[in-house]
């Protein structure tokens, strides 16, 4: 949700005080709009439609399925390979956050449309994403595309190229964000 609160953050108040962007594995828009084609889909990196989303969130908010849905979900946010301790991590943290908030949190979130604002950056800006991510790798690559100079950088399967790519590959992330703010 991090690239969220910096597109936001865009929006409410510009890029003065911002020398670069740093955006991971997150699409312009999550929801699938019901008259949008599968290339608008593609370029959108869109997930869900508006009742998966509704369903998603209902367990999410309720205390008997919640542990259940959150670690499904997270199941399918790393590689086969991801050590069960990350997930383990992850899940922990998750859960620390009162189901209804995250319930609400993930609902807002994923009905934002940030296209609009993503075309007005022209800041120096990495993006990253993972191949074998839950979150498609074709919004990220709108996204490179539609900021000048962007560059984008996409962790294979193979390389931890999941939606938590930081924690599965944190050397390559590291180099990448090293090599960027240099």
């Amino acid at each position: 949700m991090g690239c969220s609160v910096i597109w936001a953050y865009l929006e409410l108040f510009g890029a003065s005080r911002v020398d670069g962007l740093v955006l991971v594995d997150q699409s312009p828009a999550l929801v699938i709009d019901p008259v949008w084609d599968k290339a608008t889909i593609a370029r959108a990196g869109a997930m869900f439609r508006d009742e998966e989303l509704r369903s998603l969130c209902r367990g999410v908010a309720d205390p008997q399925s919640r542990e259940q849905i959150t670690r499904q979900t997270l199941t399918g946010m790393v590689t086969p390979a991801c050590p069960h301790a990350i997930l383990d991590q992850v899940l922990a943290w998750r859960l620390r956050v009162d189901g209804c908030y995250a319930a609400a949190l993930l609902y807002n979130h994923a009905q934002q449309d940030w296209r609009r604002q993503i075309a007005h950056i022209t800041l120096p800006t990495l993006v990253v994403a993972g191949r074998a991510s839950i979150v498609p790798w074709t919004g990220a690559q709108w996204i490179a595309d539609s900021i000048p100079g962007a560059h984008l950088e996409i962790f294979e399967a193979g390389e931890g190229g999941s939606h938590f790519l930081a924690l599965e590959n944190p050397g390559k992330f590291h180099r990448l964000l090293a090599d960027f703010i240099s």
